[in-house]
Parts: C-alpha cells; structure tokens; sequence
C-alpha cells in the first residue's frame, strides 16, 4: 500500500465425516504503524470492522478467529500463523486469510510487507511464493484469500483463467480477491475512514442477507471499487495457484440458519438436495 496522495498500497487432520458442515477459520492481519515504511490510516480498522460483520452476521466464530494487528504482524508471526493453519483446519473447514498493509512487487514476484520490514529490503518481505506454499499444506475445503494492498493481483501468477465459475460448495475451492492489479496501487482512504476496497467488501457483506457465493460478492466488489476510485483501482478475483481445488465455490453462510440447512442436505443423501442449499 502506497501511503502518498491517499494511497496505500500487495500434522494434517483427515477430513470430518459427511453430514456436518464445517467451522470457518478466519486469520486478518493488519497493520498501520510501520517501524520503517510510511505510516497508513486505516487498515487495522478496516480489519476489525470485517471481523464483527462476520462474526455477527456469518458463521464466523471467535474462537476461530486470528488476529495480527500492528507489532504482531511481523513476518515470523505472519509464517507461523499460516504454517498453524495446515493443523487446524479440517477438511470440511472453510478459512478465509485478510491481509491488509504494504504490498511490494519487484521483478514481476509480489509481497506482503511486514510491520518490522525495511523499505528496500526484500529478504524482510513475504513474497507470493511463500504465501501460495504455505496454502498448499492448508486441507481445507475452501481457501478465500482477501488482500488489500498494492500490487494485490501479483498473488494470481501461474493461475489459470476460468471462463465458467462453479457453484458447488461441497467440492472444494481456492480463490483470491485482490483490491488492485499487479501493476496498481490501492487507495487508503481518507484517514479516520475506510479503504475504498474495505468498504465496499463490508457494505456488500453487510447489505446481504443469505448465502452468498464469493463469485457473486466479487463481481460487486470490483464494480464499487471502480466507482469510487474513479477507475483507478480494479480488484481482481481469480483462482489461486494452490494445491487441492475441486472446482467448488467459497460461500459466506448467514448465521442464524446454515448448520440446519447443511445438516437437513446432508441427509437427503443427494446432489439435488445439496445444490438446493448450495446459493
């Protein structure tokens, strides 16, 4: 994230039985105050803004929710956590990463930059390589991986294109949504606000009021983006280079009704029942 001009910014478990919907894991990581690189404005608040929109309107619970916010967010810690993430998650699991800070690109290679970095030096940053491997150890059954940050769409590279989204949630799924291109900054916000991707992320979440697929936020996630940037800025929503996709689809379930709804498909025992509950 690029700070001028208001800128800113880029031991496994076996899968549960059939017949239980699984948890959401949610890890957001944030950072504002650098140690060395310019200050930001808001992205500790935009992380903890998603976090009680999905904790009090989606199946997102705290106590599979974790934080790195400002001093915790260094690259240690930022690994760590991911490399953690290959034990908890189950194979019914769905875990949705937010990174919200610094991004860098240099030589075509995208990263996220750490509280503790130092501007120009690479070695202190996470590249996209290390992120992609770190997922790839992950046996969840859907992985959405959010980052608003420059050069956010440099995750996407090695990815394939796809012409048809799928619908299914009970395969399983791999995708990101980056506020901005490989090749673009991404906005910060007026201070005290919101980025202008965080804001439309949230008020799209927040004006929803069933089961949501990724592939059908994303779209109107981009749209609002643009518009408020006055086309400056595109996020981009594609698959990720990651080990285990089947061709499913990520899906934000409403709180008060998914596990009745998952448990009554299940037990149906059929493909109709569970494309009835999928959105």
């Amino acid at each position: 994230m690029a700070k001028s001009s208001g800128s800113k910014k880029g031991i496994k478990t076996e899968p549960e039985p059939a017949g239980r919907m699984g948890d959401h894991y949610l890890l957001a990581i944030a950072i504002n105050e650098y140690k060395s690189c310019l200050p930001l404005s808001n992205c500790v608040q935009d992380a903890e803004e998603l976090i009680a929109v999905l904790q009090n309107q989606y199946r997102f619970d705290p106590e599979h929710t974790i934080t790195l916010f400002e001093e915790q967010a260094t690259r240690r810690n930022i690994l760590k956590e991911l490399d953690g993430l290959s034990s908890r998650v189950g194979g019914n699991d769905s875990l949705l990463i937010y990174f919200s800070g610094h991004g860098e690109i240099r030589r075509n290679i995208g990263y996220w930059v750490p509280v503790e970095a130092e501007p120009d030096y690479v070695a202190d940053f996470i590249s996209s390589h290390d992120i992609i491997n770190h997922l790839d150890a992950i046996p969840s059954l859907h992985t959405l991986l959010v980052g608003d940050a420059c050069f956010g769409g440099s995750i996407f590279s090695g990815a394939k294109k796809v012409l048809q989204l799928p619908k299914d949630f009970t395969r399983a799924s791999r995708y990101g949504l980056a506020s901005s291109h490989s090749r673009e900054t991404a906005s910060d916000g007026l201070s005290g606000e919101h980025s202008p991707f965080s804001l439309s992320l949230i008020q799209e979440l927040k004006r929803n009021s069933g089961p949501l697929r990724i592939s059908e936020l994303a779209p109107a996630v981009a749209a609002e983006v643009k518009r408020r940037t006055k086309e400056q800025q595109n996020a981009v929503f594609r698959p990720l280079d990651v080990k285990g996709d089947d061709q499913g689809i990520f899906v934000f379930f409403p709180r008060q009704d998914a596990s009745s709804d998952w448990v009554a498909a299940q037990a149906a025992h059929t493909a109709a029942a569970a494309l009835q509950f999928t959105p």
